[in-house]
């Protein structure tokens, strides 16, 4: 309290932006919590969508499998490695080496699969190509033999012809089925159709019916030796199939693991940001209310002591300024710049006080001149009265003294003949008291002129007199 308004203003609003910037501060925390619960939800939303593609990229690519299994179509199987990739991939960036291991071995797998498929199907153009021709061979035999009523060739090459088929019709089951039963009756049937050929060479004589049985044995051997191959390469798919079969439900086992991992992290991640938001608010808007009573406290305070002071000093000059001298001037033994403000309006009161004597005292003098000069001025006139009454008492007395003269000139004009040299006498002392006359109404007018300028020069001094009370008036007014 002992330091200058500014200072206790500084400190005033000073405090306010402490206490602002703690709740700022809290704020800032509250929004640095959330947004770290903001950021891990962020990054657990990033593993979520990932954890997804990789699940729908694992769930398209065993469909794209699947249907290369069923149709052996060279598109699906590229789609499929572009999906086990991506699949790869998105583990990789998820440091979820077990998975990636996994997705490994089961693409490892289809590409096993796919090259035993490969196999099989060369095997299976053999088939294909071999079969239909065993059994023409078979056909030319028989009705060959038939024609020529060779009964026990034509027997024995039915009977292998019949087996074949049937070896050939048990290896399209197991093509289709992958059964194992259809693999073991159609290596069975094949080699019945190779006894029985055999059996027909043992009968034959005929030389062109030994050269189709003798092409069908080839041809029926070369079928069962790449059926058997089939069989091998098909079980080997099969293998890498069933495999395939066992990796692809564990590999999304565990990505519904984890993506239900991530969605139970979500979900505390949301009630954590929910709850740091709600106490967020709670603390900031507690603070805020809290702020705002100690600024309207520290208004209200610095209004009673500024606003109020300044109040005091306004109405102390108010009623000064009215012209009561005698206010009691409070706050002057303030050290702030009120505490000045009240000591320069005491200074002020004090030299309105002083001017107020020194125009008592001016009017005073000027009193005290008027009457002085008043005084002189009745002098002057009585002075000049004084000397007019003698000069007139004086003009009065010569117009007697030449009246008197002139009554005697008359009575004497009979005898101014006899007395020239009297009258001539009485002329110059009539010119005598002419000039004396002339003489006094010189006097009389030299009087005159001075008093006229003893006039002028009190004039002047009025004048004087009033241009300083002029000024001394404006002086006041202006101290007023």
């Amino acid at each position: 309290m002992n330091v200058n308004l500014k200072l206790q203003l500084i400190g005033a609003f000073g405090a306010l932006a402490i206490f602002v910037i703690a709740i700022g501060a809290t704020g800032a925390i509250g929004v640095n919590t959330l947004g770290g619960v903001f950021n891990t939800y962020e990054e657990s939303a990033r593993h979520s969508n990932r954890i997804n593609v990789m699940k729908l990229d694992l769930q398209t690519a065993r469909g794209a499998a699947f249907n290369w299994r069923t149709t052996n179509d060279n598109a699906k199987a590229d789609t499929f490695n572009t999906l086990i990739a991506g699949f790869i991939s998105n583990a990789q960036l998820e440091n979820r080496t077990d998975m990636v291991a996994l997705a490994e071995e089961y693409r490892i797998n289809f590409q096993e699969a796919r090259r035993h498929q490969a196999e099989a199907d060369q095997h299976f153009s053999v088939l294909a190509e071999n079969g239909p021709l065993a059994r023409q061979n078979l056909s030319d035999v028989m009705q060959s033999a038939y024609a020529d009523n060779d009964p026990a060739a034509a027997y024995y090459a039915g009977l292998a012809q019949e087996k074949l088929l049937l070896g050939r019709f048990y290896a399209e089951r197991y093509v289709r089925s992958s059964a194992d039963e259809h693999a073991e009756r159609g290596i069975a049937e094949l080699n019945a159709s190779l006894n029985a050929m055999n059996e027909l060479m043992a009968e034959l004589q005929n030389p062109g019916r030994r050269a189709s049985t003798t092409a069908a044995i080839e041809r029926s051997r070369l079928y069962l030796t790449h059926f058997e191959q089939l069989v091998d390469s098909s079980r080997l798919r099969n293998a890498s199939v069933d495999r395939m079969d066992e990796l692809g439900p564990e590999l999304e086992s565990e990505s519904e693991v984890i993506r239900t991992s991530i969605l139970e992290e979500q979900s505390d991640l949301g009630q954590a940001g929910d709850t740091t938001i709600h106490t967020t608010q709670s603390v900031v808007m507690f603070s805020s209310l809290a702020g705002l009573v100690v600024s309207v406290i520290v208004a209200l305070f610095m209004s009673a002591r500024i606003s109020g002071a300044l109040r005091a000093i306004t109405e102390a000059m108010r009623t000064l300024a009215a012209g009561d001298k005698t206010i009691e001037i409070k706050g002057a033994n303030r050290t702030d710049e009120i505490g000045d403000m009240a000591q320069a309006l005491i200074v002020f009161r004090d030299q309105a006080v002083e001017m107020d004597r020194m125009e008592a005292e001016q009017a005073e003098l000027k009193a005290r001149t008027d009457a002085e000069r008043k005084a002189e001025m009745m002098q002057l006139a009585n002075d000049f009265e004084a000397q007019v009454g003698a000069v007139i008492e004086a003009l009065s007395n010569a117009a007697n003294d030449l009246g008197d003269r002139s009554v005697t000139l008359n009575g004497s004009v009979d005898a101014a003949g006899q007395r020239s040299t009297s009258v001539a006498s009485a002329a110059e002392q009539a010119s005598a008291s002419v000039e004396a006359v002339a003489s006094a109404a010189e006097e009389l007018t030299a009087s005159i002129r001075e008093v006229s300028s003893q006039v002028a020069s009190s004039a002047e001094a009025a004048r004087t007199s009033n241009s300083q009370a002029a000024k001394s008036g404006e002086q006041l007014d202006r101290l007023n």
